[in-house]
């Protein structure tokens, strides 16, 4: 687990996590319509599928399911909590 605060400019490269479950949660969306929207990605080179945050949303996906943070833009700072949780072994 651990935090982000964004601020204007930032963005998250396209990316997956070793794991079985991955998520984001939203703390502060920050500035609604500023861009940083969650980018999934089907595949490398197409169009990525783009969640806006809103405060308080938590998004869960699978862990290898490539995302990406589009560039924000905002003029408060957004502020989100994400985590990996792996299926535990006997």
């Amino acid at each position: 687990m651990w935090a982000i605060v964004g601020h204007a400019g930032m963005w998250g490269r396209v990316h997956a996590h070793s794991g079985t479950v991955s998520g984001v949660y939203y703390v502060d969306a920050g500035d609604g319509g500023a861009g940083g929207e969650f980018a999934i990605h089907t595949r490398l080179g197409g169009p990525p599928h783009l969640i806006r945050p809103r405060t308080g949303q938590l998004i869960i996906f699978p862990s290898a399911l490539l995302h990406g943070v589009m560039r924000y833009d905002g003029d408060r700072p957004r502020i989100a909590v994400s985590f990996d949780m792996t299926r535990a072994t006997d």
